[in-house]
């Protein structure tokens, strides 16, 4: 009797387990499975892979570092160097949109990563492309920034330019169109956010400083890329041109329609970008080219 007391102990432990034990772990287990199959969508973890059309809402990151300058020793104001950087026209036609081209010096062999770079309310391509030069030359990766029309940035008319811009820049041998990038400052940071989601199949990846999502286009367009595009977004805790709530919630919005986005608060600084550009610049290179490797196919 002692021996069956003993094995119907044993058959009650098992029931327990299976019932409520057992199930748990299996859950785990098939939610892990579930999360490898999907690409590891809704994890974080720098790079989108292959491009997705699926909307799973990802973690957003978040970062808060400290500048290497402090804002009392900025300098104002900023005048560009225009040596060594070309100024086209879009079309041949008079009066055509410019934009500037910097190659950078001693460039390797092969065709070579570009960066499209929108400028700041009132100022022109000159300005970014100044500012990129010396990490152009770093990395070797050619320069493209637009003038956007009397100095500012209309997303609706801008488009046909954007168009415009990629052809001619998929003429250029030189350039390797499965590594193109989006930089934006302030209104070009404004502008650069829904244009890569209107560009997602072009732009690898996109990184803005100072700014947000303006207004329900926008946001309509992030909804709806048809690639999900990783998104790096610096704002400065004390900027009081866009205030770092607002950038986040971009960032948050980017994260909550499927992106990799990461958000990057610097401790002190404002929103003059000019002093510390070279800091910002190699900051948001580096994110963006972490986020986004070989996410195209050679064609």
């Amino acid at each position: 009797m002692k021996a069956v007391a003993i094995i119907l102990s044993f058959v009650f432990l098992g029931t327990v387990l299976f019932f409520f034990i057992v199930p748990d772990v299996s859950r785990n287990i098939f939610s892990e499975i579930r999360v490898l199959a999907a690409g590891d969508k809704g994890r974080s973890k720098g790079s989108v892979g292959r491009p997705s059309a699926s909307f799973a809402p990802r973690t957003l990151e978040e970062h808060y570092i400290m500048p290497p300058i402090d804002p009392s020793d900025y300098h104002y104001p900023f005048t560009p160097n225009p040596e060594g950087i070309k100024k086209k026209g879009l079309t041949r036609q008079p009066g055509a949109q410019n934009f500037y081209l910097y190659t950078p010096e001693n460039p390797e062999s092969g065709r070579l990563p570009a960066l499209i770079l929108l400028h700041g309310g009132n100022r022109d391509g000159l300005a970014m492309a100044d500012r990129w030069r010396a990490l152009a030359d770093r990395h070797g990766v050619i320069l493209v920034a637009p003038d956007g029309k009397d100095g500012e940035w209309d997303y609706a008319a801008e488009k046909s330019s954007f168009e415009r811009l990629f052809s001619v820049m998929f003429s250029n041998p030189a350039i390797d169109r499965n590594r193109i990038y989006l930089f934006g400052h302030s209104a070009g940071g404004m502008a650069a956010l829904p244009f890569a989601a209107d560009f997602s199949e072009r732009i690898a990846a996109v990184s803005v400083h100072a700014a947000m999502l303006v207004s329900p286009p926008y946001q309509e367009a992030v909804r709806n890329a048809k690639r999900k595009i990783p998104l790096c977004l610096m704002i400065g805790s004390e900027d009081p041109v866009v205030s770092p709530e607002k950038a986040r919630e971009a960032a948050q919005f980017f994260a909550d329609a499927g992106h990799a986005a990461s958000y990057i608060e610097l401790d002190g600084h404002n929103h003059w970008y000019y002093t510390l550009a070279d800091w910002i610049n190699e900051y948001a290179w580096q994110c963006m080219i972490h986020k986004a490797p070989d996410i195209f196919t050679e064609d």
